[in-house]
């Protein structure tokens, strides 16, 4: 297949395939389909270590799947509405009633 045969998207596709790809930020996009969550809880809920949890945030915010905000001394981290698309479609497709949740 030539380079230019390949969509216009096809990096931004790679990142995010990339990103789902993984068990542990599987696990933090579906922890954050049902809030917001700081870096803390993160970290708590998923028994990772700081820069453990920083390297996987960092993969999903470079495939624009997260926000990240600062709010005083926490940082916040919510799905964006690419993230949110992806994971209910995953959902769907693996059959979770719960797809559709309020964020």
């Amino acid at each position: 297949m030539e380079r230019s045969s390949l969509p216009d998207d096809f990096p931004n596709l790679l990142r995010i395939f990339k990103a789902l790809s993984d068990d542990l930020r599987w696990q933090i996009m579906s922890l954050l389909t049902h809030c917001l969550m700081c870096a803390c809880i993160l970290k708590s809920v998923t028994s990772m270590s700081d820069s453990w949890l920083s390297y996987h945030l960092n993969i999903l915010k470079k495939a624009e799947l997260v926000n990240v905000r600062k709010s005083g001394s926490f940082i916040i981290y919510t799905l964006t509405t690419k993230g949110i698309t992806w994971t209910d479609m995953i959902l769907v497709q693996e059959g979770d009633v719960n797809a559709n949740k309020v964020y």
